[in-house]
């Protein structure tokens, strides 16, 4: 159910937005709206917590994201409130990005290496990516000490392994099986 209330409400600001020219405003809220509620168990507990009072939670909504956000969506939280689905808040701000994200032709790519990439091997990175996709890449870089070295990139439900230790499983399973063009 409170999927299908997420995708509910996300849908309709998503639209709302596009009317209103509003898409990149609200996603940039959103982004800090999120962060705010993964870093703070407080406001999870406030949002997820049905016992307080209406004036309370509008006051307190009012002095965390009044001067923080844009009116807009600031409009829409105190809509969700009033609606009673303040709990749907996080879970909206991920959907939104996910509909914001292709709606800019954006691609999310997750970049898991041994050490920190440098500038210019983060812009390789990227250009292969963008002129295999024909989107813009938006990396997130983990740094793995596990891995021995090389990259992994996972894209959607695709992992392109090209770390070490990957390469050499690939080696010893084309070796076992005889598939000795590959190696």
């Amino acid at each position: 159910m409170s999927y299908i209330a997420t995708q509910r409400y996300t849908q309709a600001l998503f639209d709302l937005c596009l009317t209103q020219q509003k898409v990149d405003s609200v996603y940039e809220d959103l982004k800090r709206i999120h962060l705010a509620i993964s870093q703070s168990t407080h406001l999870k507990e406030f949002l997820n917590n049905p016992s307080i009072g209406s004036q309370q939670r509008f006051s307190t909504l009012e002095k965390l994201f009044k001067s923080n956000v844009t009116e807009f969506t600031f409009q829409f939280i105190l809509f969700i409130a009033q609606k009673r689905r303040l709990n749907l808040i996080s879970s909206i701000c991920e959907c939104f990005e996910q509909m914001y994200l292709p709606f800019k032709n954006i691609l999310e790519v997750w970049i898991s290496c041994r050490s920190e990439l440098d500038a210019h091997q983060l812009t390789e990175i990227k250009t292969h990516l963008k002129t295999k996709f024909e989107k813009e890449i938006h990396p997130n870089i983990h740094v793995d000490s596990e891995m021995i070295g090389g990259i992994k990139i996972k894209i959607e439900d695709i992992v392109y392994d090209y770390s070490i230790r990957g390469q050499l499983e690939k080696f010893r399973k084309n070796f076992i099986t005889g598939k000795r063009d590959n190696l």
